[in-house]
């Protein structure tokens, strides 16, 4: 725990003004790697292209999962005068758009279900799916602490429990439906790691990964941060 509130302290404190990006995927905690269009990365510190499936959302609506590939382009963000670079995922079909990007084939290609995209997580938001209500639940512990809970049929998990003394958290259901086919819930969270959004996380949920008493498991993690010293990496990984 004071791991967690010294290297907070030292993020959003001494750091330089220049978005750094930090990737926790196969090789860290969790076993897959999961890219978003909006990702970023600070230059030189990014993967060679890569293969894998992408979720694609067409414009009526539905969704497939097809083959593709990721590379990275250059994008220059004015408000911190420098170039990034944000993953290029390609393969979808011109009138769908890459919801996010699976490095490898862990699933079966075709047609997913999804039910909802960028919903803000405000108090308790209910999601129902395949006659059973899911409910996502943002809970203010303490001035300085906050969590997010997912509970189905009486049964509680908590999915993040994180330090953050902002007025104003905002997490979002990036996308909800049922990547793994087994007819339960999966969900795409984007998080407040800091105060304020300094930095952020995006965690992909799936229910086929879950535990004993689990509802879902995080398979894959990806953590920013609008500034960087070398101690603020217990931000992104605690």
């Amino acid at each position: 725990m004071k791991r967690v509130l010294i290297s907070a302290f030292i993020l959003l404190s001494a750091c330089l003004s220049v978005p750094m990006a930090f990737q926790a995927g196969a090789s860290g905690d969790y076993p897959m790697d999961a890219y978003t269009p909006d990702d970023f990365f600070s230059e030189g510190t990014v993967k060679p292209s890569q293969s894998g499936q992408a979720l694609c959302l067409s414009q009526n609506g539905g969704s497939s999962l097809v083959p593709a590939k990721m590379d990275f382009k250059k994008t220059h963000y004015p408000a911190f005068s420098t170039d990034m670079d944000t993953p290029d995922i390609q393969g979808c079909p011109s009138d769908s758009k890459p919801a996010f990007f699976l490095a490898g084939e862990r699933f079966k290609n075709g047609p997913i279900t999804s039910i909802g995209q960028d919903i803000p997580l405000e108090n308790t938001k209910e999601l129902n799916f395949e006659g059973k209500t899911y409910r996502l639940a943002l809970k203010k512990l303490s001035p300085m602490w906050y969590a997010i809970d997912l509970s189905r049929d009486g049964q509680t998990q908590r999915l993040v429990r994180r330090y953050n003394d902002s007025r104003y958290l905002s997490p979002i259901i990036e996308w909800a439906g049922d990547l793994d086919r087994d007819g339960k819930l999966d969900f795409m969270l984007n998080y407040e790691l800091a105060e304020g959004g300094t930095a952020r996380a995006r965690t992909l949920f799936l229910s086929s990964y879950a535990g004993k008493d689990e509802l879902v498991k995080p398979v894959s993690r990806f953590a920013w941060w609008l500034c960087w010293t070398p101690k603020a990496e217990a931000v992104a990984t605690a």
